[in-house]
C-alpha cells in the first residue's frame, strides 16, 4: 500500500471537482463522464473530448446537459465538432471546443509512459 502526498491529494481532488462531470440528456441522469485530451492525429496534438459511455445520441442539434464542480454546462452536438461512437467498446467520444463551452480542465493520457512502481488511482463518483 502507497501513502499519497498532500500535493498528490490536491491534484486527485482538482481532477475528481474539474475533470469528471455528471451527463443528463431531458433533465434524467444518465451517467458519469470525463474531460481528457486525447492524441489526435499525431501525439503533437492533443484533442479536448468528453468520454462517456455508449447511452447518448450523437444525432444533430441534441443537448448534452454536464453538471461539473456544482456548475451547469452544455454541449450542443453538430457538425462542426468531431465525434466517435463504439458500440462494440460502448464508448462514445465529443470534441470539447473549450473557447465555446468554457471547458479548460483534461486529465492527460500518455500512452507512451509506462507507469513501474508508481502508484496509481480509480475516481469513483
Amino acid at each position: 500500500m502507497f501513502s499519497i502526498s498532500i500535493e498528490g491529494k490536491k491534484t486527485i481532488l482538482f481532477q475528481m471537482s474539474n475533470c469528471i462531470c455528471k451527463i443528463y440528456l431531458i433533465n434524467v441522469k444518465k451517467g458519469v463522464g470525463f474531460f481528457c485530451k486525447i492524441p489526435f492525429h499525431n501525439n503533437n496534438n492533443l484533442l479536448p473530448v468528453l468520454i462517456i459511455n455508449n447511452y447518448v445520441d450523437l444525432d444533430n442539434n441534441k443537448i448534452i446537459k454536464l453538471i461539473i464542480n456544482n456548475e451547469v454546462k452544455e454541449i450542443k452536438i453538430d457538425n462542426s465538432r468531431k465525434k466517435y461512437k463504439n458500440t462494440k467498446n460502448n464508448i462514445v467520444i465529443i470534441e470539447i471546443k473549450p473557447n465555446k463551452e468554457k471547458i479548460y480542465n483534461y486529465l492527460e493520457l500518455d500512452a507512451n509512459d509506462i507507469y513501474k512502481n508508481e502508484s496509481i488511482y480509480i475516481i469513483i463518483i
